[in-house]
């Protein structure tokens, strides 16, 4: 019958099923769609299944029919086209003269403006609200022949020829994937492959913009102390004959306020304007101040997971501030640094740079470097959206810790107290007495201790006593115990991690059957592999 009437069935395994049993929480597709075929070729018919309709188990399935091109609609605001960019002219723009050069009087507002004009002479910038991607030449020329004629045949060939451009592309993209090194790539592209799923549309917060940053500026108050600080400045001659190196290894995804320098605007600069750079932060130094517009940041707050979005607590702010700032941290970290890594104690696992005895999470950029090479100025300025130096001065904050019996492992803001005993009640009485011990310190040092993140864990391998806790109390409330996660890995309490090899057996299945549905019906594949 279907050879007989030239009917051609259409289905897209991404799409839901169009019937959804409620009693046993099963799917199947019921409603079929047959296409007719026009010389040899079926008709363009695009089918798309909607959720849910309220007291019905049937899904409505929406058919177009013909020719439907896929319409991508991004944001209208300019952005710099940094793949097109004439490096060279940019370079040669950004080489002032002794003449043009820039004044130290109101150094970053000239600096921008003189950056802004180079780049705006050599680096195209707009946007494109709608537009088809892998639409090349040759599908816009049958595009075009489409229109004017209508002819389904060439609007089959322009399918035809739109697939296989974007099917180059994807295998290209693919060819350039790597987990070790891209994986936000890698799980971006798994994702879509899971099909056009709508993202939840979530509710208005009651909570204003003005009531986060009033509760900012409340947890920033403290007693104002002031220290006399020895301080010695030098002339800035020698520092201003140094020029910034590894200036290539700024990260192009470094988080920056708007309207403000990017960093691939400083990756191409001349001797000249290094120069300038090294003698405005000497400047700087010496007169123990810093200008306004480098303090100016954009603070995002972003709702924590889990968290009550109605309550100002359940919020974390994100800073995006200069690049000229970061890289002015830059410079003080790598003075400081060598002073810092000989007086700061052994507990904290500290990310400076060069450290050897420290858990560190280091810039992308030295970890993939196969030659050995030295990290230079540019490249220890991480992908971290907030500031460079404030982890450092928190360190050198925290750095006289009492002494307590047990072990403390610190990283950042998080601190460990791990020891170990015969029995429940030997680790129970070292805890709560060296917890007592910090909350003392923390509480002089004005720093909040958070009871909602506190927990503790057990580890043993007496079976008996599986589902025996710590009787650990923190500020009138008993400690709740969890499990711990390190780098993903669940630790159980004989560390045997059952917990989590069951987790990765359900995500490996997940993938092997997106994979298996991907498989269907092409030759050559199987899915046992």
């Amino acid at each position: 019958w279907v050879t007989n009437n030239d009917l051609i069935l259409t289905s897209d395994a991404k799409q839901l099923w169009t019937f959804h049993l409620a009693r046993w929480q099963k799917d199947n597709s019921s409603d079929l769609c047959w296409v007719t075929t026009i010389a040899n070729h079926p008709q363009p018919v695009s089918q798309t299944v909607l959720d849910n309709l309220s007291h019905s188990q049937h899904r409505p399935l929406l058919i177009h029919v013909g020719l439907q091109l896929l319409l991508i609609h991004s944001s209208t605001k300019k952005h710099w086209n940094f793949c097109k960019a004439d490096r060279e002219l940019y370079s040669t723009a950004t080489h002032w003269n002794e003449s043009r050069c820039i004044p130290i009087e109101e150094p970053h507002q000239h600096f921008q403006r003189a950056i802004f004009k180079a780049a705006s002479v050599s680096i195209p910038r707009g946007c494109r609200p709608v537009f088809t991607p892998c639409l090349n030449e040759e599908c816009k020329a049958l595009l075009e022949e489409y229109e004017a004629s209508g002819d389904p045949v060439i609007a089959y060939h322009l399918i035809e020829s739109l697939d296989y451009a974007r099917l180059s592309h994807l295998e290209e993209n693919n060819k350039k994937l790597n987990f070790t090194h891209y994986r936000q790539k890698c799980w971006s592209l798994i994702r879509q492959l899971r099909g056009a799923q709508k993202s939840t549309v979530q509710a208005q917060s009651a909570v204003s913009p003005n009531a986060v940053a009033s509760h900012l500026l409340q947890m920033a108050k403290g007693t104002p102390t002031s220290r006399q600080v020895k301080c010695e400045t030098s002339d800035g001659s020698t520092a201003a004959k140094r020029q910034p190196r590894g200036i290539q290894g700024i990260r192009a995804q470094l988080g920056v306020m708007q309207r403000n320098i990017l960093p691939e605007f400083l990756k191409h600069l001349r001797p000249k304007a290094k120069i300038w750079l090294i003698t405005f932060y000497t400047k700087i130094m010496q007169e123990k101040k810093i200008p306004v517009v480098l303090h100016q940041a954009n603070v995002i707050a972003i709702p924590k997971p889990g968290k009550d979005t109605n309550r100002t607590a359940s919020y974390c702010p994100v800073s995006l501030l200069s690049v000229c700032f970061k890289l002015l941290e830059c410079l003080i970290l790598q003075r400081i640094n060598l002073v810092l890594e000989n007086s700061i104690i052994v507990d904290q696992s500290v990310a400076t740079l060069g450290s050897q005895n420290s858990l560190t999470f280091p810039p992308r950029q030295k970890i993939l470097d196969s030659h050995g090479q030295q990290m230079q100025l540019l490249e220890k300025m991480s992908e971290r959206t907030c500031s460079v130096l404030s982890p450092s001065l928190f360190n050198v904050y925290i750095n006289d810790l009492p002494v307590t019996k047990s072990h403390k492992f610190i990283y950042a803001d998080d601190i460990c107290l791990r020891t170990q005993g015969h029995t429940f009640n030997d680790v129970e009485c070292v805890l709560n007495k060296d917890k007592e011990t910090m909350v003392e310190y923390l509480t002089r040092w004005l720093l909040q201790q958070c009871v909602t993140k506190t927990v503790s864990s057990v580890f043993h391998l007496h079976s008996a006593k599986a589902n025996q806790e710590l009787n650990i109390y923190f500020k009138g409330g008993r400690i709740k115990h969890n499990p711990s996660v390190y780098l993903g890995v669940t630790l159980d309490r004989s560390l045997i991690y059952h917990e989590h090899l069951n987790m990765t057996a359900a995500k490996v299945s997940t993938q092997n059957n997106l994979l298996s549905k991907l498989a269907v019906g092409v030759q050559g594949l199987r899915h046992s592999t």
